[in-house]
């Protein structure tokens, strides 16, 4: 559980004798900003640890602090991720994925939740990151609590999750895909390379296979 940083500072501070009061309050006022930005740094620190863990329970307890919105939106990893990235990225452990999405709500409720359309150092949204990992579970989420556009933001390069999640074979994040975004699996990115391609490119077989029966169905759709 985190524990209230700036509280303990303030104890500290009351403690301290000065003959000056004007000295005191500007001390203190001076302390307790420095403070206050060593405890958000660490609390950032710790919900990144948790959003990676899959810990949303932990967030959401902490979620109410005075000091915790900020924290949260502020956090970043040294690729510039934010938390939302950090929870959509299932890379290990596989087991903690229900948890990480789950994570994702609990920043959103936070008021966090302009979090889950953000752009890290390569212009990657969580989406993306949820697409390359095989998180389909986070782009249902991501689609419930933000919208489908969340799934339909490109990157500098064009390139939608759909590229990505094709790019690396993971034909049940196209599943999803297709089913709330599905206009991206028919989308170009900037060198006219479609999902189908990047597939195709990475010879991942039964992704081409599905993917070409995807857009076939939505062809003959009304």
């Amino acid at each position: 559980m985190w524990s209230a940083l700036p509280q303990q500072e303030l104890v500290a501070l009351q403690n301290e004798r000065y003959e000056d009061e004007a000295t005191v309050q500007k001390r203190s006022v001076s302390r307790g900003k420095a403070a206050r930005v060593a405890a958000c740094d660490a609390f950032g620190l710790w919900a990144i640890a948790a959003c990676k863990a899959g810990d949303a329970g932990s967030l959401r307890c902490v979620r109410g602090t005075g000091f915790a919105k900020d924290s949260m939106l502020k956090a970043r990893t040294a690729r510039k991720r934010t938390l939302a990235h950090v929870a959509c990225d299932i890379i290990a452990p596989r087991a903690a994925e229900k948890g990480r999405a789950e994570c994702l709500r609990v920043l959103h409720d936070a008021g966090a939740g302009a979090l889950l359309s953000s752009t890290d150092a390569e212009g990657r949204t969580p989406a993306h990151v949820a697409a390359a990992c095989g998180n389909g579970l986070a782009l249902r989420m991501l689609s419930e609590l933000v919208g489908d556009a969340a799934l339909l933001k490109p990157d500098p390069s064009g390139m939608l999750p759909s590229h990505l999640a094709a790019s690396q074979g993971h034909t049940s994040c196209l599943q999803v895909l297709h089913k709330l975004a599905a206009g991206s699996l028919e989308t170009e990115d900037n060198t006219g390379c479609t999902p189908l391609k990047a597939a195709a490119a990475s010879n991942h077989t039964a992704t081409v296979g599905a993917l070409e029966a995807m857009l076939a169905a939505e062809r003959v759709s009304p």
